[in-house]
């Protein structure tokens, strides 16, 4: 109709076309304010919405971070941790230092736990200027393994001709249990597997069970207040000073190595050690690995430092051996 009245009457397409130019141009006006008012509405939201999302994502990280440093890396849960991994590691290294002045022992040592569980170890021992001594070792539950690699000393024969140690210097020497003893006699295994801290791999539900005594009895006595926080080379540490009732301990040891088939301690009293001193050391953890870094003793010159935690190694016992009284016969006969 529009367009047909438009044709009859050319002379109002101007107003008509103007009236609806300005009636689109009205309507898009309205149509546009209400889309700013609503762009500004959505743009303010959207700021909200924003701001909102990065305090909550603030408060969540620094609640975290707060959560794992005080309860999962607090002292207390590194310090039982270390217990945990150390109670289910399958080899370990370990450097033990002793200087008293006089003497000097510096031995380095890898254990391996679990089915081939076996002990290997270098010790060097020195005294005053001129004795060196150095022996290579190789354990087991049952057995130990020793020889001499060098001897150097400044003393003299009765002829004043240096020592001749050829018939030392090279052969392995046993000791162990005979076929009617089933007691665990390894010395160098028992060494380094029963110490301060017990080392060994002792299936889950027994190392809870262990785990929860030395909780109970208060075994190792700790001021977790006290404990020293340090960075050494980027790792975070802990170092505590320890304090141990001797029976509480023995009852423990015993209980552990019963747990990883050692025998020597079954005959051993804990209530004869109800009066003895308590013994006190420093121990360093490692805060995320929760490993053991060190243990050094109050009452001694001895340092002792592990490392090479998980290491695979492999450990050969000797073929060729000669028991270990002859070998140390034959030391004593050299004039």
């Amino acid at each position: 109709m529009l367009h047909q009245k438009l044709r009859e009457s050319p002379e109002l397409v101007p107003l008509v076309c103007s009236s609806t130019v300005k009636t689109i141009i009205f309507n898009y006006e309205c149509y546009s304010t209400d889309m700013a008012k609503e762009s500004k509405q959505t743009i303010a939201s959207s700021k909200l919405i924003r701001t909102l999302f990065l305090v909550s994502l603030i408060i969540f990280v620094g609640s975290g971070t707060l959560w794992w440093k005080n309860i999962v890396n607090s002292p207390k849960n590194v310090f039982y941790g270390m217990l945990d991994i150390s109670m289910r590691v399958r080899s370990i290294g370990r450097l033990v230092v002793q200087d008293n002045g006089t003497q000097k022992l510096e031995q380095r040592s890898q254990l391996l736990t679990g089915q081939d569980a076996r002990v290997s170890s270098l010790t060097t021992l020195s005294q005053g200027e001129g004795t060196y001594v150095r022996t290579q070792s190789v354990g087991t539950p049952t057995e130990d393994f020793v020889r001499y690699i060098s001897i150097e000393t400044d003393q003299v024969g009765l002829g004043g001709q240096p020592l001749d140690f050829r018939n030392v210097i090279g052969f392995w020497g046993k000791s162990g249990v005979t076929e009617q003893d089933d007691e665990t006699r390894g010395e160098l295994f028992g060494e380094n597997v029963l110490g301060v801290i017990p080392v060994g791999y002792v299936p889950y539900e027994k190392r809870t069970e262990i785990i929860h005594m030395i909780r109970s009895l208060d075994v190792y006595g700790v001021d977790f207040s006290k404990t020293k926080r340090e960075v050494v080379n980027g790792r975070r540490q802990y170092t505590y000073d320890v304090e141990v009732q001797s029976d509480k301990y023995i009852t423990m040891l015993k209980d552990f190595a019963l747990s990883v088939g050692l025998t020597q301690l079954e005959q051993l009293d804990p209530e004869s050690f109800a009066d003895a001193e308590p013994f006190k050391f420093s121990m360093t953890v490692d805060v995320l690995s929760r490993q053991l870094v060190s243990i050094a003793f109050d009452d001694s010159a001895r340092q002792e430092t592990y490392s090479s935690h998980g290491h695979e190694a492999t450990i050969t016992l000797p073929e060729t051996t000669i028991p270990i009284e002859d070998l140390q016969a034959r030391l004593q006969n050299i004039q």
